[in-house]
Order: C-alpha cells, then sequence, then structure tokens
C-alpha cells in the first residue's frame, strides 16, 4: 500500500448550549506517555455522567446536536513520563463550573453560547450478547469555547475521502425512492485505517452530485449535522382541553446531509486515495473487525469477565469488490 494521507476531517458546531452531560470524579486512570511508557495514578478527571448520551447537547437552528469529548484527566505525562498538568481537564472543568446549558438555566440567566471544534467519528464496538459488530457515527469535540462565538448557528463541516457508492434512498416495504441519496465515503486516520460514513445528498442536489461524481473518486464533500423527528403527533380524544397535544411518538435520527462538494482530486492531489490501496485497507479493516468479534468471544469465556466494545435501479457500481469472501459489515 502507498502512504495514503489522512482524510480532511473538520467539524464546527456553534449555537447555545442546550444540556451538560458532564461531571467531575476520583479514578485511578493508566497514563501512557511516549515511548510504551505507563503509569498508574489516582486523579480527578472530568468524564460523562450517563455514558450513553454525549458529553454537550447544543442547539443549533432548532436541532440538538450532540458532541461528545473522550474523558480528560487531571494529569498527563510529558515526553520524559513526568507527571504534568493536563490542559484539557482544566478547560472542561471551566466549562462545568462556568457555562450555563439552556435546560437548566434560571430566571434572568442567558444561556451560555458555544463553539466546539471536533471530527467525525466512529464508535465501533461488539455487541456482547450477539457479536454482531456496530458502528455509531458521531461528533468528538476537542475544544470548546465562549469566546468569540459567532452570532449565527451552524454545524457546517467538511471531510474527504473516496466515494465507494452512491445509491438512491428508499423507504417501506415496497423500496419506495425518496429522490434523495446516500453517499458511502471511506476515510483514512493517521495510522491509514479506513473508516465508513454515510452522507445524504438531498433530491434538489440529487441530479446535479449524480453528473459529478462517480464511485471510486476522491473527492471533498461539505455538510451539515441535522437531527430529524421519526414519528407521529400522538392523537386526543375526549376530554377537554382548548388546544391539541403537540407530543409525538418516534425518535430522532442524525442525518449529515451534503450541501456542496469540489471536484474530485486527481492523481496529483495530497488526498487522492488509490482505488487498489483502497481494496487492501478495506481487507485490513475486515480482519480487524473479525479479530474484535473473536476476542469478545474469548473474553466472554473468562470467568467474571464480559466484552469490551473497541473504543438497486440507478445504483453506481462499487469499484473495490468485496473486502472478504467472508459475512462483512460493508
Amino acid at each position: 500500500m502507498s502512504e495514503i494521507k489522512a482524510s480532511i476531517n473538520n467539524a464546527q458546531v456553534i449555537g447555545e448550549l442546550l444540556e451538560m452531560n458532564l461531571e467531575e470524579i476520583t479514578k485511578e486512570v493508566t497514563l501512557k506517555g511516549a515511548n510504551g511508557v505507563e503509569k498508574k495514578v489516582t486523579c480527578q478527571q472530568m468524564a460523562k455522567k450517563e455514558f450513553k448520551n454525549p458529553m454537550f447537547l447544543v442547539d443549533v437552528k432548532g436541532n440538538a446536536i450532540g458532541v461528545d469529548f473522550f474523558p480528560a484527566s487531571e494529569k498527563k505525562l510529558d515526553e520524559n513520563g513526568q507527571l504534568i498538568d493536563n490542559p484539557n481537564f482544566k478547560s472542561l472543568k471551566t466549562v462545568l463550573e462556568n457555562y450555563i446549558p439552556k435546560n437548566n438555566a434560571k430566571d434572568g440567566e442567558v444561556p451560555t453560547r458555544v463553539k466546539i471544534d471536533g471530527i467525525l467519528s466512529a464508535n465501533e464496538y461488539i455487541n456482547k450478547d450477539t457479536y454482531e459488530f456496530k458502528s455509531i457515527t458521531q461528533v468528538n469535540g476537542f475544544r470548546i469555547t465562549s469566546t468569540g462565538v459567532p452570532e449565527e448557528d451552524s454545524a457546517d463541516c467538511e471531510i474527504s475521502g473516496i466515494i465507494r457508492s452512491i445509491i438512491p434512498e428508499t423507504k417501506g416495504e415496497d423500496a419506495e425512492e425518496t429522490g434523495r441519496l446516500k453517499v458511502e465515503l471511506y476515510t483514512f486516520n493517521r495510522n491509514a485505517e479506513t473508516t465508513p460514513f454515510t452522507f445524504i445528498v438531498e433530491s434538489d442536489l440529487a441530479d446535479d452530485f449524480n453528473s459529478f461524481y462517480e464511485a471510486g473518486q476522491s473527492v471533498k464533500l461539505y455538510y451539515e449535522i441535522i437531527t430529524k423527528q421519526v414519528g407521529v403527533k400522538k392523537p386526543t380524544t375526549g376530554g377537554f382541553g382548548r388546544r391539541e397535544s403537540h407530543m409525538v411518538s418516534g425518535f430522532s435520527v442524525t442525518e449529515y446531509s451534503v450541501f456542496r462538494g469540489d471536484e474530485a482530486f486527481d492523481e496529483e492531489n495530497e488526498y487522492y486515495i488509490n482505488p487498489e490501496d483502497m481494496k487492501q485497507a478495506l481487507n485490513e479493516r475486515d480482519i480487524k473487525i473479525n479479530n474484535m468479534v473473536k476476542t469478545a468471544k474469548e473474553n466472554k469465556d473468562k470467568p467474571k469477565s464480559s466484552p469490551k466494545g473497541a473504543s438497486s435501479s440507478g445504483t453506481k457500481a462499487n469499484p473495490f469488490g468485496s473486502a472478504s469472501t467472508k459475512k462483512s459489515p460493508f
């Protein structure tokens, strides 16, 4: 495999802080430094209260956008393996002590307006009961501030990668086409590991997108994060009152909606990905997932142990082929 540059991956969320799922705890942690140095210490840590929920919810034009952060310990190791203060801990502690979430604002308090910088990432793990591989797309933040925040809400992001497929979105048992497109884009991290993400192209841009791009091309896309409610309004019958209830049943979903794209990269571009390298990366990803499943099964067999997660018509052909003859999540 030729050297592959890490993909462009920038996400920015701007709006009012809606909810904060954050607390300071005392915990024994293993700090890791350069050259494999490790040190076990007990210190303060900023971490999520509820593991399944994002650390922050931001109100962006009425959309509740979730952003996660990694836990931040009070100390970290420097290049010589010595304990030093961790600025990420201090930053999150400032947020906890000084920022005002909209949902907890008291009378007269103004919710804190924030800007969060981060990346699009995938929380990948093995279901401990079914051993099924799961990949959940999320935004991981690395910086949050209340200083110099623009007045206009936005959740605009940019990402580069290689298109594996472009297919019409369908719904229902009859697989009726919605007019929108689903785009499977594979990105690379600094270790040349590939991760897939699914993007939506709305119907008003679908024709242009289809004529502009094809599977196998390396591209840079611009997208926005949108949350939508999936469900119906609950009917109210009988009783009394002055109006109908606005409550809905169902759930909310997050979509990553493409609103713009640059011209496809040529082979001279530093972010160009060779389809042959992509095939090899898919094989390596398949091996990684199989190893995750194997480890989960082995851990379940151990006493007092449980598996843990890892930290149609119009379809354009997939130029990479199958990553494996075995069942693959791709």
